[in-house]
């Protein structure tokens, strides 16, 4: 397989530019939605996140803290007052500094500070605030300090709205519409149009040309998965989230291999869409109502899927919780990637 032979296929089909009105429409819908989410229920930026602090020695790091734009401050007088306002939900997360945390910094130590989270607390604020007190205790100590957040969360998991509950529902719909209907529309219209001819006769294989419009899928998948989280507040962990759209966008690009090889013009592919799109989006259906039992959404592989973009965007789930779907996300990856090399035996037949 080569490297430049599929470059030089993805570079050809990007100069036709598109050629569908629905893949236009898939890719903007989900934009289109959050406007109307956010015009309607408001969105998830109007505030900015509430730190309280209890610094036991001079009050450096509050001073330092203060000068940030991105949060919010309150000055706690003690350990108990930091406990009430989190647990009042005044306040997002509380931290204390210990008395001789400008010393420990300075002297390359780790230091430990001991957070309390307030379970109904945005994950995105959760972020902030941490990017944030880092950015400050590294301003104290330029050549970085080694910091060890203690989290004490109070309180229950907060309930979802409107949007928090459509989030996992507009990232699929982001990367269906890049990674499914992008190589599928590729790959039916090329047979349609009988352009499929034409690639076949040069030096490239069917195995390249499979391969060059899955990528061009994953790729605008990928970008369309970000753009919608971006959006919608909810790029809170991109080291744990990029992995995740990346497996999503392959698997989607896999489905849309399978159904452009299977299907021989646009009409009996969009009808088929109307049945299959309702199996992808399923899982939203038990997010909407989480007292439905919860194992039959994970009948469903797009399950492994919305499921940790709703847990690592709203409740900052870590790979600890949610490693084990990504597993299961790529099993269900190798096991679509089966049936492709049967299917492509009969491209241009």
């Amino acid at each position: 397989m080569s490297i430049s032979r599929i470059f030089s296929i993805m570079k050809r089909e990007l100069s036709l530019g598109p050629r569908s009105p629905m893949l236009l429409f898939a890719l903007a819908l989900p934009l289109i939605l959050t406007a109307v989410f956010q015009l309607i229920f408001g969105g998830l930026w109007q505030e900015k996140p509430v730190l309280a602090v209890y610094d036991v020695g001079d009050g450096v790091v509050i001073s330092e803290l203060e000068k940030n734009k991105a949060i919010d401050i309150i000055d706690a007088d003690s350990e108990d007052e930091i406990l009430n306002l989190v647990e009042v939900r005044e306040a997002d997360v509380g931290v204390i500094f210990p008395q001789d945390i400008e010393d420990i910094l300075k002297e390359g130590k780790e230091v430990t500070l001991k957070t309390y989270v307030d379970g109904e607390a945005y994950a995105k604020d959760r972020t902030i605030i941490a990017a944030t007190m880092l950015s400050v205790l590294r301003s104290i100590a330029p050549e970085g300090p080694e910091v060890d957040f203690e989290q004490i969360l109070l309180g229950e998991e907060r309930g979802l709205g409107i949007l928090e509950m459509m989030l996992p529902f507009l990232v699929l719909y982001g990367v269906m519409g890049g990674a499914f209907l992008g190589p599928a529309i590729l790959l039916v219209g090329a047979k349609e149009k009988k352009t499929i001819t034409a690639l076949l006769v040069t030096p490239s294989s069917k195995a390249e040309i499979l391969a060059a419009f899955g990528i061009m899928g994953v790729v605008l998948a990928v970008i369309m998965g970000i753009v919608v989280l971006l959006l919608n507040g909810g790029w809170t962990q991109p080291p744990l989230m990029i992995p995740l759209l990346i497996l999503s966008s392959i698997f989607m690009a896999e489905l849309g291999l399978i159904a452009g090889l299977a299907v021989n013009d646009l009409n009996t592919l969009f009808a088929n869409m109307k049945i299959f799109g309702i199996l992808l989006v399923a899982p939203e259906l038990f997010i909407i109502f989480p007292k439905w039992p919860q194992w039959i959404a994970k009948i469903f592989p797009t399950y492994y899927f919305m499921h940790p973009v709703l847990r690592i965007s709203i409740y900052g789930d870590g790979l600890a919780e949610v490693g084990w779907e990504l597993l299961v996300l790529l099993g269900f990856i190798i096991l679509f990637f089966i049936p492709i090399p049967f299917l492509a035996k009969r491209l241009g037949k």
